[in-house]
């Protein structure tokens, strides 16, 4: 069996989208010529507007609609809504003129809501919160006046992670930082953004000289050499699949490292082909341990995306 992927197919189809301007895109969102392309976009002159549509060649199926105030789709001026690769609703929401207007919504791809607020003229009024994927509210933001807000954000089980206020967008004043079993892991004192001091503390609550280790970014363990070795040894080209162009395929995945250093949360976000994308994610569940991301010394979770590169001279 050979799966042929021609991108002809897909121009012969939208000849009825002929009025309207079709832009193709790589799987970075730069523009590109069709055979390699991840996404495409139609663009029309309505009266209300630029209407634009952003859709996955995967399917296809739509990723964005939108309506813009300009040409070039840098300025929002109208109601949007965003998709997921699975169809589910991303986000939704109305800009004028590029500033947030009414409420505003984004959700996780399993469909329940990661954020909501609302706004007026691009500035947030009262309250934002924010929720995980499986439910537990990830932080909560008040306005406590026209300069200041109130923060409190929570782990995934419920648990305290940190409170604190913001002065004109920057962290100010007393800030309490927790780690995941409830104990603190630090204060720090603000003033307009900068740190002026802090003192932590271990996972059983005695404090910490060294400071040195409090804030770290999520790696594999033995580097990022380790990692392309890992991904590199375990991906392959799956058999009786075939390209009339090209001898390489490219899956997204995004996905969140734990707290113990473990993937979790793993999705495809730019899809190629069924079989590609489910050995994609195959190949970064089984992933072996990350370090964790350190931050005002805890461990916390951190999400990123990953192309994953699957070669036919590899087979």
């Amino acid at each position: 069996m050979k799966f042929i992927c021609s991108m002809a197919l897909l121009i012969f189809s939208m000849t009825a989208l002929a009025q309207k301007k079709i832009t193709y895109y790589d799987y970075n969102w730069k523009t590109c010529e069709s055979l390699k392309a991840r996404f495409y976009s139609t663009l029309e002159k309505t009266d209300s507007g630029w209407l634009r549509y952003d859709y996955f060649i995967s399917g296809p199926k739509l990723q964005m609609k939108a309506l813009f105030e300009d040409s070039a789709c840098k300025i929002y001026n109208g109601q949007y809504i965003l998709f997921h690769a699975n169809g589910n609703v991303a986000s939704m929401g109305r800009k004028l003129h590029n500033k947030e207007e009414g409420v505003c919504m984004r959700y996780h791809s399993n469909t329940m809501m990661a954020d909501s607020a609302t706004y007026h003229n691009g500035e947030r009024l009262g309250t934002e919160l924010g929720w995980y994927p499986n439910g537990f509210m990830s932080d909560s933001s008040s306005r406590v006046n026209d300069s200041m807000e109130v923060e409190l954000s929570w782990f995934d089980n419920g648990g305290i992670s940190s409170a604190g206020y913001y002065l004109h967008d920057k962290m100010h004043g007393k800030w309490n930082f927790f780690h995941r079993n409830g104990k603190p892991s630090g204060v720090e004192l603000y003033d307009h953004g900068k740190v002026v001091a802090k003192q932590f503390f271990d996972e059983d609550g005695s404090p910490l000289a060294d400071t040195s280790k409090a804030t770290a970014k999520a790696v594999f363990k033995g580097g990022i050499n380790q990692w392309q070795q890992y991904l590199n040894e375990n991906l392959y080209w799956p058999q009786g699949y075939h390209f009339s162009k090209g001898d390489m395929a490219v899956v997204v995945v995004q996905l969140t490292i734990n707290e113990e250093g473990k993937p979790e949360n793993v999705e495809v976000v730019t899809p190629f082909h069924p079989v590609f994308d489910k050995l994609a994610l195959e190949v970064i569940r089984k992933s072996p341990a990350w370090q964790p991301t350190v931050s005002h010394n805890r461990k916390v979770k951190s999400s990123f995306r990953q192309p994953v590169t699957f070669k036919e001279e590899d087979q």
